[in-house]
């Protein structure tokens, strides 16, 4: 199990007072208790016009946060209404529709 936290607002007020007051990145992860390749990440990837924000930095978290993870495709109505059918009123196997719907859609495929 891993034990990485992810930054928080306070974390990065923190890490912007302190680079701000030309502290380097090495004394901002001691003082934060983290890696300086955390620090030093977190400075480069959220700079805007090279200057770091640390509400901008946060927003980009979430939105970073939100579009991570598995897409769901039976979100797509039409798939999800094609899958039911064939499943609930064709009563195809799992393997039968996963197989069905990648030999006519090519470019969604499902895993049964």
């Amino acid at each position: 199990m891993s034990l990485y936290t992810h930054l928080t607002t306070d974390e990065r007020e923190q890490i912007f007072l302190l680079s701000h007051q030309g502290n380097s990145i090495r004394l901002i992860a001691r003082t934060l208790e983290r890696s300086p390749s955390t620090i030093s990440r977190e400075l480069n990837r959220n700079k805007e016009q090279s200057a770091y924000s640390p509400s901008a930095a946060q927003e980009k978290y979430v939105k970073r946060k939100a579009n991570c993870g598995r897409k769901r495709l039976l979100n797509n109505s039409e798939l999800k209404a094609l899958v039911k059918n064939l499943f609930l009123n064709e009563q195809w196997s799992p393997e039968q529709i996963a197989n069905r719907i990648q030999f006519e859609k090519a470019a969604v495929t499902i895993s049964f």
